[in-house]
């Protein structure tokens, strides 16, 4: 009676553990890979399409600001990112799926879940977290521009936290024999493979959130002196930003490959003990 007493006190202490691993595994069912797949192909095709609508616009744009600020320079900069917005587009949609065959052919693994289940309830609270935050900065200055960044932000966020739990998606298998060396190049990968997946979703959400703060910054250019002046320098931030975003497949492939170069080596090196024990015996 005394064992069963404490058995039941010490449940009792985990009825938070118990909660947190019921949540856990229910958002399991919630962030599922359809969802991510369903999100991967629409937020590609806005991604594609608002290339074309922040292409027209940079030129609308370049126009308005050249008139309202009379200067022929602010026209031309309109006119090359109008153009550099389709040839990036051209490098982003060759590379913007690259990285799913580069994830299925360098598999990795853990020796158990609990770090993966561990980063994606970090991951929830995290992005639920900077989504309430931004939410309450852009009532609090009564701007709508710290919302949207912090939507994206929740979005990017929710979506590692889909990944750990499904690690199957990003080939990051369980398995209990998995040596010290062979975990720390798991997590290090688990996290170049997650933003690797997540790029395709990470460029139409970027191409998205910043085509609607350079329409919303463009209005400033009908104000008068430095308020205009503003406005002009938040719409050039949002080309490059687009400019940055249109790189990222590309950079992303980049360093993926150089990254895994250098994580061969090591798992080289830490296959040679084995590979000497096999030829001692």
């Amino acid at each position: 009676m005394a064992v069963k007493k404490k058995a039941a006190n010490k449940d009792s202490c985990n009825w938070v553990f118990n909660i947190i691993v019921k949540f856990v595994d229910a958002m399991r069912n919630v962030l599922s890979e359809k969802l991510f797949d369903f999100l991967k192909k629409w937020l590609l095709i806005l991604g594609n399409c608002g290339f074309y609508f922040a292409s027209g616009l940079a030129l609308l744009i370049g126009i308005i600001a050249a008139i309202r600020m009379e200067s022929f320079e602010a026209f031309i900069t309109g006119l090359a990112y109008a153009l550099g917005f389709f040839i990036l587009q051209y490098v982003a949609v060759k590379f913007v799926n690259a990285g799913d065959k580069l994830i299925e052919n360098n598999k990795t693994g853990l020796s158990s879940s609990a770090f993966l289940d561990s980063m994606g309830l970090l991951f929830m609270i995290g992005g639920a977290l900077t989504l309430l935050s931004n939410s309450y900065i852009a009532i609090k200055l009564g701007t709508f521009s710290p919302f949207l960044n912090g939507l994206a932000a929740f979005v990017v966020l929710e979506l590692f936290a889909l990944l750990a739990l499904n690690p199957k998606a990003i080939t990051l298998d369980v398995v209990p024999d998995t040596s010290a060396g062979q975990e720390a190049i798991g997590i290090i990968t688990f996290f170049l493979k997650t933003l690797m997946k997540l790029v395709p979703i990470i460029f139409g959400v970027g191409i998205v959130i910043t085509t609607v703060l350079m329409f919303i910054h463009s209005f400033g250019l009908f104000k008068e002196g430095f308020a205009m002046t503003i406005a002009w320098a938040r719409v050039g931030a949002d080309f490059k930003t687009i400019v940055g975003t249109a790189l990222l497949p590309l950079i992303a492939y980049i360093v993926f490959v150089f990254v895994f170069l250098a994580i061969d080596v090591v798992r080289a090196i830490l296959s040679i003990p084995s590979k000497l024990d096999k030829l001692a015996k």
